[in-house]
């Protein structure tokens, strides 16, 4: 059985990424370890533009504007 490890979010060190080639290999990383690395990094907004195609229900989902149909 997994471990949970509570972390404060606030206090905790996050980088950001603002390109593709900084993302890891997820296919290579459990999904505890590729958990702890979203826990200490977040991904620039204009990162999304450059990605795959988004569908708005997972901007809903994730509490984010949709930046295809913000003005």
């Amino acid at each position: 059985m997994s471990t949970l490890k509570s972390r404060n979010f606030r206090d905790t060190k996050r980088t950001l990424v603002s390109s593709a080639d900084e993302l890891p290999d997820f296919e290579t990383m459990t999904r505890e370890q590729e958990a702890d690395w979203w826990d200490t990094h977040d991904v620039a907004d204009d990162l999304f533009d450059e990605g795959p195609e988004v569908d708005a229900e997972v901007y809903e989902a994730l509490g984010i504007p949709n930046p295809k149909t913000v003005s």
